[in-house]
């Protein structure tokens, strides 16, 4: 008997209402207290394809994508034949048994369950519609009874689910009770009659060659009954978690991190995050006293405009995000080098698909990863937050808001389709009322008649920094390393908190004029203003070309050189600013953790994974474990990849760089950003092409653990 321990997959036609039927079933594991996890595969076409629905249930909590289904449940003539392959040996294929099947269904090494539903709801219903909605729900009922699901369980989501339509829940819970009575009546044999029946398959494939198709139906009928050994037990595994999807969490995420601007073009699979953002904006974006609401989403006409209305929002000032997919940072790349050359925050959330050009829109991949790090032409860099779960992309989410502000550039976060359309369970969404939003550098009027008020004592000796500076403070030439800051040949005290939200008593190091690109901390951020802060001051020409540190037009080298060096000093501030990677390892507590690259004593293997790989790569760690192959383990959250990253890639001799697309992208990023090797301090250098070694999965479904678990072992042999 498996128990709390299998896979089903639903085989429907799309557009046929069997995606929320489907999720019923997920729920009611989820409500019965056991893990489970469920993926949606869909067409990209509205209705007429074929669709899967298959849900992973797991008592150990295994939440990545298992291969091998060990109940089908196939309605779908179109795919049929492959869902019937795809059935592991010792499995149960479910069949609408109105029709027989057709000839080569005689696999002797799984059990054939047959249920007439077409009849069964040709005989209850008289609209086509309900007829073909019906049935989903009569499957489902089906199921209830085989796996022995609470019946209550199941009726209170019917309930929950057309809550303000209760005329509708009557004739839900009567399918489902159709589907029951049929198991209860045709396989209901007692557990005693059931463990002294035994009948061989290839017998059984014998007398139904030659056995009437009521004859058939009977055979199968008593197998299966016999023989069905999987079931749903109660359990109390999941605590206070929840079952959530992370486009949902995105949005939330965005709501809680202030934002009160959304602009987006539609694209599959990212959608979703602004239709979400929309639904709590508008319970939680509404001014109490008069109704009126206090945010703006606007469908723009393209990708490109609506990262520019983007720009513009956060560069006067408000919280604004967009949502897209690869095709759409495509065509955002030349607006994200203008965010990062001159420094407007921007939030962009990039729900991953297949690519390249349309790929398949529907399926899932960690393909835009070199795309979005180095997006637009020139040198740029932007920081990219990887979450793994919804309660990290609503974390994250929120986090980029500040980050943005914070670093004054883009920030971008990598979920992907897997992630962001598909439920997961996760640890509940917290958050804390005292947080204060992390607005960065942000002078305010004050602030700026402050700089102002010292401007004609202190120029002379600003003067004299700047050799050869124009009336607008525009350096025309000197010594790169004397003039990289206007400040540094004065030997100013810099300010400590890389984080401070004003100038405070550093003002004075202005030398009483502002400069939007001053680095007065040498963090590489400089101190921004938000128009309309000052009626006269603060004001400075924001533009994609070259300028000094007033902001003013120069095609001087020098001058260049120093503002993208100072963007490098920003690059590295970044590192300390983005979430730190987390370690795991089998053979300590179960948990990830922050803590000292070699959590289990001393592995000089590792293995390195993100995203929506971290569910497959766990389980795929646990069991090398058991094979006795013990690999250290490194999830990072973030890019630009700070000193623990390094550390942890310094101290083994081989890692195993686990990934969704062909090219090996993280490796790539890995490569780029360390060099050509990374060792530990006084050994030998080795080079980082050796010890990375790619493990890979680009077929558009989730990665698997059976994928990556072999993919290894067959490396180490």
């Amino acid at each position: 008997m498996k128990i709390n321990d299998f896979v089903v997959r639903f085989a429907n036609v799309n557009g046929t209402g069997s995606a929320s039927a489907n999720a019923l079933f997920t729920k009611a594991v989820f409500r019965m207290g056991v893990p489970v996890t469920p993926k949606n595969i869909f067409p990209s076409n509205i209705q007429g394809l074929p669709t899967w629905y298959e849900v992973r249930v797991s008592e150990k909590g295994y939440l990545g994508r298992r291969e091998g289904v060990d109940l089908m449940v196939a309605v779908n003539p179109q795919s049929m034949k492959k869902d019937y392959a795809d059935v592991m040996s010792g499995g149960y294929f479910v069949y609408d048994s109105s029709k027989p099947l057709p000839p080569g269904y005689d696999r002797d090494d799984i059990t054939h369950i047959g249920i007439p539903m077409t009849e069964m709801c040709n005989a209850e219903y008289t609209d086509a519609r309900q007829r073909q909605l019906f049935k989903n729900i009569v499957y489902i009922g089906a199921l209830v009874a085989l796996f022995k699901i609470e019946f209550s369980v199941i009726e209170q989501l019917i309930g929950e689910q057309f809550k303000g339509k209760e005329k509708l829940i009557e004739p839900n819970i009567k399918a489902l009770k159709m589907g029951e009575k049929w198991v209860e009546e045709n396989f209901g044999l007692t557990d005693a009659r059931a463990s002294a029946l035994t009948v061989e398959d290839k017998a059984l494939t014998k007398v139904r060659a030659s056995a009437t198709p009521d004859e058939d139906k009977a055979l199968t009928n008593v197998r299966a009954s016999a023989m069905f050994d999987l079931k749903v037990e109660r359990r109390d595994l999941l605590g206070d978690k929840i079952l959530y999807g992370g486009n949902s969490a995105c949005a939330l995420g965005a709501i809680f991190g202030g934002a009160t601007v959304a602009a987006w073009y539609p694209i599959t699979p990212s959608t979703s995050v602004v239709d979400a953002f929309a639904k709590y904006a508008s319970k939680y974006r509404v001014d109490a006293a008069t109704g009126k609401n206090n945010y703006a989403i606007v469908q723009a006409e393209d990708e490109l405009a609506a990262i520019g209305m983007v720009m513009g929002a956060m560069w006067n000032g408000a919280r604004a995000f967009t949502a897209t997919s690869g095709p759409g940072v495509s065509l955002m790349n030349e607006f994200l080098g203008l965010g990062y050359f001159a420094e407007i925050p921007t939030v962009l959330i990039d729900v991953q698909r297949t690519g390249p050009s349309t790929g398949m829109p529907t399926r899932t991949q960690q393909s835009d990863l070199l795309l979005a790090a180095y997006a637009s032409h020139g040198d740029t860099k932007h920081p990219l937050l990887l979450p793994a779960t919804p309660k990290e992309c609503f974390e994250m989410t929120a986090q980029a808001f500040d980050l943005t502000e914070q670093l004054q550039t883009p920030v971008i976060i990598m979920t992907d389709l897997d992630l962001g359309m598909n439920d997961h369970v996760t640890e509940p969404l917290e958050w804390d009322d005292t947080r204060a939003y992390k607005r960065g550098k942000v002078l305010t009027g004050e602030q700026l008649d402050e700089i102002y008020g010292g401007a004609r004592t202190l120029l002379s000796a600003m003067d004299d920094v700047l050799s050869g500076a124009n009336g607008n403070g525009h350096v025309a030439g000197g010594n790169g390393d004397a003039d990289k800051s206007v400040l540094a040949a004065a030997d100013l005290e810099t300010q400590p908190d890389a984080e401070a939200e004003s100038a405070g008593s550093y003002i004075e190091q202005f030398r009483g004029k502002y400069g939007r690109y001053l680095d007065i901390d040498e963090d590489g951020i400089p101190y921004r203003t938000i128009p309309g802060t000052h009626l006269t001051r603060g004001a400075y020409t924001t533009r994609g070309s070259s300028r000094d540190e007033y902001a003013v037009y120069t095609e001087d080298g020098d001058a260049y050189r120093r503002n993208v060096d100072r963007l490098a000093r920003k690059w590295k501030t970044a590192e300390e600013l983005v979430p730190a990677p987390l370690f795991y390892a089998p053979q300590a507590d179960g948990t990830e953790r922050v803590s000292s690259p070699n959590v289990s004593k001393g592995s000089k293997q590792g293995v390195i994974y993100f995203g929506t790989s971290t569910y497959a790569a766990r389980e795929a760690i646990e069991m090398l474990d058991a094979d006795g192959i013990h690999l250290d383990a490194m999830r990072p959250r973030a890019f630009p990849f700070g000193k623990a990253f390094r550390e942890f890639v310094a101290a083994h001799e081989r890692i195993f760089v686990i990934e969704q697309n062909r090219d090996a992208q993280f490796r790539s990023l890995i490569m780029i950003e360390l060099g050509t090797s990374q060792s530990e301090p006084g050994a030998a250098a080795t080079g980082l092409s050796d010890k990375l070694i790619s493990v890979l999965n680009y077929d558009g479904m989730p990665i698997t653990a059976d994928n990556i678990y072999r993919q290894i072992k067959g490396n180490l042999r």
